[in-house]
């Protein structure tokens, strides 16, 4: 379960969210949705962190519930949080509804990034067992 994904257009996010991980999480980041769909395919990750404003803009290419669908199809316990403005929080709690696990708002706080690891880790476990 120590797998993350880190998808944002900004490479500051990609950082703040991977020194905010455990050492034991093996962490990659990718700023377009197709390229970690292809890392994602060949080695699943187990969390998922998710820019809204990346997802946003590929328009209608992907919505969270077909991009869900995408990563669910190689690892059906992926976990998604979504990273989002506080101004686009309606967008996020969206997302939640329509699948996503969790979100969190700019400025990422680092121990909720913790918390959430943790969460899905021990979620991850129980799963296996």
């Amino acid at each position: 379960m120590n797998r993350v994904l880190i998808l944002a257009p900004a490479p500051e996010v990609i950082l703040t969210v991977s020194r905010a991980l455990p050492e034991e999480a093996a962490v990659e980041g990718a700023d377009q949705i197709q390229k970690a769909i292809k890392i994602h395919n060949q080695n699943p990750f187990s969390l998922i962190f998710i820019d809204l404003q990346l997802l946003k803009a590929t328009g209608a290419k992907y919505d969270f519930t077909q991009l869900a669908l995408l990563y669910k199809k190689t690892n059906p316990i992926s976990k998604f949080v979504v990273l989002s403005a506080k101004s686009s929080i309606r967008d996020a709690v969206q997302m939640v509804r329509d699948g996503a696990d969790d979100y969190l708002t700019y400025p990422i706080d680092t121990d909720k990034v913790r918390l959430i690891f943790e969460s899905v880790k021990k979620t991850s476990i129980i799963n296996l067992e």
